[in-house]
């Protein structure tokens, strides 16, 4: 790669802020690959915080910046360059700027006015307030292509067109403010909101949103998902139960739509192994295989509310924790092993699994479920349901304990099953 730290850009003056001016622009990612181009201001806890090696920010995380080189790397995807979608935040700690940024037209020097600027590399060096793990992702995923003589996706990488927020202010307090600003008052979409955001994109035939779903591997995610929703929507036991990520209004709402959709997940690739038997590459009806998750869970929760009927009557139901988050994802694990047993079982001791009446028959047996409150008193059967101090189920909040708990069932209810 030639020298490519000197060059001319265009610019366009966008706001004054804190009396300091702001310019948009793009610049050729190429000019980041040299790590002497810019520098990050990480904190050094053994520095004064405006020493020119130490910062405000914390160093990207190394998920993150593969993230950003994995998808850079995808050089055959039409969005490959899709980190860069928005604005990377750079200051330049030079305010005597006049004779480097010049208006095009002297007579146009307003906001919204096109400006050149001349950068030389004795200006120093850009610091990134907002956009570090994109960069570093960016020069991972070069080094890759240099690495493996990838030269169309050096090439690529070189000539993507990064948009930039510009600033030339020389106080490292206002520009740890912007950032601060930056971070305090944008907010990633939550994770609900990003699924949701897949979902309508999947049902909308989006090719982009297609290759974004298959190369981030959320498939099976939005098809558990998939299946929340409609129990929140069609179920005899869960309808009304959940919140959605934008839906604060629900009275019934024990959980999130989120927490029963990562259970369901777990639950899906259940039924999908049951349905393959020995065969992991069989071939297995995406649309069915979802529509028999679905009956499934349907059935059991229908079961588990016949054999303890008071946990589900308005009158009382607020008495009991087994549609909230914890104790309802420790009813589901419960689920995947009545399937891992209906596996090894065959059809000795558990019915079809998309029958209530099965589920019945084995959940009614947790009525002999013994366990000891917070306060050390035995209990037994559905109390052990009940909320805070009067019962157990809330005792177990991580995720080992949860596991425990649906074996300690599952022992329950078969005492000699592995």
């Amino acid at each position: 790669m030639a020298d490519t730290f000197d060059f001319k850009i265009n610019l366009i003056k966008a706001s004054n802020f804190l009396g300091e001016q702001f310019y948009t622009g793009t610049v050729k990612l190429k000019h980041f690959l040299k790590t002497d181009f810019y520098k990050v201001p990480i904190y050094n806890s053994s520095l004064p915080f405006d020493d020119p090696e130490s910062g405000y920010q914390r160093a990207a995380k190394e998920t993150r910046i593969n993230q950003v080189s994995e998808r850079l790397k995808n050089s055959d995807m039409e969005d490959s360059n899709a980190p860069f979608v928005d604005n990377v935040n750079l200051n330049l700690r030079n305010p005597d700027i006049a004779k480097y940024v010049r208006a095009k037209d002297p007579n146009k020097q307003s906001y919204g006015h096109v400006f050149e600027f001349q950068y030389i590399s004795q200006l120093g060096s850009f610091y990134i307030i907002d956009g570090q793990t994109r960069i570093r992702g960016a020069q991972r995923a070069y080094q890759y292509a240099i690495d493996h003589g990838d030269f169309k996706l050096r090439d690529q990488i070189e000539n993507t067109q990064v948009q930039i927020s510009l600033s030339f202010i020389s106080d490292v307090y206002k520009e740890a403010y912007l950032f601060y600003l930056i971070n305090n008052h944008s907010k990633a979409i939550p994770a609900d909101g990003a699924v949701r955001l897949l979902q309508e994109g999947k049902k909308s035939g989006s090719v982009v949103f297609q290759n974004e779903i298959t190369n981030q591997n959320k498939e099976r995610e939005l098809l558990a998902y998939g299946i929340a929703e409609k129990l929140n929507n069609d179920s005899t036991v869960w309808a009304g139960r959940m919140k959605d990520f934008n839906d604060t209004g629900r009275s019934l709402a024990k959980t999130t739509m989120r927490s029963v959709a990562k259970v369901v997940e777990k639950v899906y690739a259940s039924v999908d192994d049951y349905y393959r038997g020995d065969d992991s590459k069989s071939d297995i009806d995406e649309k069915n295989l979802t529509n028999n998750v679905y009956n499934i869970i349907e059935a059991y929760w229908i079961g588990v509310k016949n054999a303890f009927r008071e946990m589900f009557k308005p009158d009382s139901e607020d008495q009991y924790a087994v549609l909230k988050a914890g104790p309802s994802e420790i009813m589901f694990l419960l689920l995947i092993e009545i399937i891992k047993a209906k596996k090894i079982l065959k059809n000795s001791g558990v019915g079809d699994l998309d029958k209530p009446e099965t589920y019945y028959n084995l959940v009614e047996k947790l009525k002999n479920l013994e366990d000891m409150t917070p306060d050390g008193a035995k209990i037994r059967g559905v109390n052990v349901f009940k909320i805070g101090s009067a019962g157990a189920i809330g005792k177990y909040s991580n995720t080992a304990a949860k596991k425990n708990m649906a074996t300690k069932m599952k022992h329950t209810i078969w005492p000699n099953l592995a």
